[in-house]
């Protein structure tokens, strides 16, 4: 079997390969639902650099294209080509709309220019109210954090992709939902990673439709890659527009469609961590969503979210204070506003889907609690008639960071875990009945297992509707009752959908533009440069700590630390010359005032190693910083500005040493003319000078100095952090004792 799999991936790639001289041959083709029930939207690739060809799709019921039944649509088309990178990839997008589809019926199609066209492909559309009866049960494949197909290294099959496309070509599947991280990472190899990761999901996406969310091994080039592969998402009318480092795009970071008796929502959990101006557009635009959809749940009564990050977990810290702020939100003005959590229970969501931890969880029923750990939320253990929402990680698809194995004991919420490689397929039977299963395809076990079904679960809901009053996470939860269940709940689907409940708490009306409605408390400040999208939080106001001292407590929550303008929590690892991380600018400029604070794990120790630059790249070196380990191993921090001249200097250094192949905690703290190192949540030294230097906000480079292309770190990295504020020796602490 696995021989059959490898040759169907080998020949669709080798169709490819035919015309990849030809640079206006169609590639890359995957499908998405459209804004409308009657319509598909489809986007490929050519390899022409200007969009120097036209965009068309002929399509039709018949085979042979172009018949005169069939219709010929013109869609539009994108350069993609990063500026001040000609090394990167370059190719021409091109997004086209089918139109007019009539419901549960097959399609043929197939795009081009008009000369140069791909084979042709078929899908099946959507159902109706009408045809919805003979298209159940409704099949999904759901998978999370899938690498780009290798067939040769370091096994013949390395991902879960073969087994997804098998089910594609031999079995009915309405829909692939992909939960982040895609290719890993797309924009490597210079992109031609990217490139091969869709060529090899075409197998399955030019045939079904591929949706998708944003992880955080998309974030190179601010989220570009993502955002151009995947321009044909149905975007939100009220915010129909991004913008990433390369330009406007779509908005494929949150949005929602209909497939059927499912509402489903994909979420950015990236907004909390790299664009936090973004929470309350996001969070008012999921609410007005949410709303729209309970009054829609006679038609379609589930409503199933997703993002790439979960709200709940039990492997490792990412269930700590990453799950936190997207379940309870951020902390403004002494409250807790703009977290997930309150909406899914308010409006009764069924259930939440996530990647990210790379491994397989599924949860019960969890209604809100306590906020700060990662024991939050109580459960009733039921999958039928759930009183709340039930909660399933799903991120497991295979990638060179390997399996995830759950380093903290099973809690009461967790029905099932494993972290073998595998995906998942969900069945909606009608609306009560949605049936799960856990499949396993992992080669690199003990004993390889191929399509195993591990985990399955009936999910009965005859009460679709708002779950109760939500608990504030700012005072003490109410108690909700445990919804009703008949005496003898059937699991026999039936084809009747039963009285919705309505929605309780505050109406709202529908985002009528991008611009955020009021909000409970204080929305984060808007970025004074609206086509940014960046953040624009303003730096804390408090008075920066003059006199650190140490402290040491058992381990802290670091949920009232000021919030970040830069975190990138995932590890990283950095193979050496030409290996790092690049971001193209921060959300504001930094004062005399912040924090840079990173766990190392460097396995090599040349003469010096640069952990982080910010201003200085190939044409830039002004209101810039350096902080690097000398050759002795220890923290130096360097910076600079033509104004103000030379400020802290590499000649005065941390007095403890970062030791090779040791995870360790390091951070640089400048209160204004005084610079603070600390290794492990203890001060390591001090360094004064008498210059106060402005910086600038761009060109943010991790593991290397990119100006001078030298000093390229080897190793690990992870939770990579940038505060605008001098925090104070306590709060170093607890960042150190949180994470270690």
């Amino acid at each position: 079997m696995m021989k059959s799999l490898v040759a169907i991936l080998l020949t669709w790639n080798a169709a490819y390969s035919v015309g990849l001289d030809n640079s206006l041959i169609p590639e890359q083709i995957h499908l998405a639902f459209g804004t409308t029930p009657d319509t598909m939207s489809v986007q490929w690739a050519t390899m022409d650099t200007s969009c120097s060809s036209s965009t068309k799709v002929w399509y039709g019921q018949d085979r042979n294209l172009p018949p005169p039944s069939s219709y010929s649509v013109e869609g539009s088309c994108f350069s993609f080509n990063v500026a001040n990178r000609p090394t990167l990839i370059k190719q021409s997008h091109h997004v086209a709309s089918m139109t007019k589809l009539t419901a549960s019926t097959k399609y043929f199609y197939k795009v081009g220019d008009g000369i140069n066209w791909s084979s042709t492909y078929s899908f099946t559309t959507a159902p109706n109210a009408i045809t919805l009866s003979r298209a159940l049960p409704q099949k999904f494949i759901i998978v999370g954090d899938m690498a780009s197909q290798s067939l040769t290294t370091p096994s013949p099959v390395s991902t879960v992709l073969p087994w997804i496309t098998d089910e594609v070509r031999n079995q009915r599947v309405d829909m692939i939902l992909h939960l982040g991280d895609f290719a890993y990472d797309m924009d490597s190899d210079n992109g031609n990673k990217g490139r091969r990761f869709m060529n090899d999901i075409a197998a399955s996406s030019s045939f079904v439709p591929y949706m998708v969310n944003v992880g955080n091994h998309e974030a190179g080039f601010n989220f570009a890659f993502y955002n151009e592969f995947f321009r044909n998402m149905p975007v939100p009318a009220s915010d129909p527009v991004v913008n990433t480092g390369y330009g406007n795009t779509p908005n494929n970071w949150y949005y929602s469609w209909n497939v059927g008796l499912v509402h489903f929502v994909t979420l950015s959990s990236e907004i909390y961590y790299f664009y936090p101006n973004l929470i309350a557009d996001q969070w008012n635009w999921f609410k007005s969503d949410l709303q729209a959809a309970n009054n829609n749940r006679t038609a379609a009564p589930w409503i199933i979210v997703n993002a790439h990050r979960g709200l709940y977990c039990s492997c490792d810290s990412d269930c700590d204070s990453d799950a936190q702020k997207m379940r309870a939100g951020i902390l403004q003005n002494g409250k807790y506003v703009y977290g997930l959590e309150q909406l899914l229970y308010q409006y009764g969501v069924d259930l939440w889907l996530n990647g990210h931890e790379h491994n397989y969880e599924r949860m019960y029923d969890i209604e809100p609690n306590e906020i700060f750990t990662y024991l939050s939320g109580k459960t009733t253990k039921t999958t039928v008639n759930p009183p709340g929402t039930v909660y399933i990680v799903t991120g497991d698809g295979g990638n060179y960071e390997d399996h995830e194995v759950f380093t903290r004991p099973q809690p009461t919420r967790t029905a099932f875990r494993t972290d073998a490689y595998g995906y998942s397929r969900m069945a909606v039977y009608n609306a009560t009945h949605l049936h799960w299963e856990q499949v396993i395809c992992d080669l690199s076990q003990p004993t390889p297992v191929v399509k195993k079904v591990v985990d399955s679960f009936w999910l009965v809901q005859f009460n679709h509707g708002p779950f109760g009053v939500t608990p504030s996470p700012n005072k003490a939860p109410t108690a909700v009752p445990t919804a009703k269940l008949s005496s003898n709940p059937t699991l026999s689907p039936t084809k009747s959908v039963p009285p919705t409940r309505s929605p309780s708490g505050p109406t709202m009306a529908p985002v009528k533009s991008s611009k955020p409605t009021k909000a409970p408390t204080a929305a984060p400040t808007k970025s004074s440069s609206p086509s940014s999208r960046s953040p624009s939080l303003k730096p804390t106001t408090s008075t920066p700590s003059t006199s650190p001292t140490t402290t040491s407590s058992a381990r802290p929550s670091i949920s009232l630390l000021p919030a970040a303008i830069f975190n990138y929590s995932q590890s990283h690892t950095f193979t050496g010359k030409q290996s790092y991380l690049y971001f193209p600018s921060l959300s504001q400029p930094l004062t005399n005032y912040f924090t840079l604070s990173l766990w190392v794990t460097p396995t090599v120790s040349p003469a010096s190693v640069t952990l982080m630059t910010l201003g200085r790249s190939a044409s830039n070196f002004d209101q810039e910083f350096l902080l690097e380990t000398n050759s002795r191993k220890n923290l130096v921090f360097w910076d600079y500005s033509s104004a103000a001249g030379y400020g802290f200097s590499t000649s005065v250094s941390s007095t403890t040493a970062v030791p090779i192949g040791v995870r360790t905690h390091v951070a640089f703290v400048r209160n204004n003319l005084v610079g603070y190192f600390y290794i492990n949540g203890v001060l390591s030294g001090q360094i004064t000078t008498t210059t106060s230097v402005s910086y600038k906000k761009t060109d943010l480079y991790i593991g290397v100095n990119y100006r001078d292309g030298t000093s390229y770190y080897s190793g690990a990295m992870d939770h990579i952090s940038i505060f605008p504020s001098a925090l104070s020796a306590s709060d170093i602490t607890k960042l150190y004792s949180s994470l270690k």
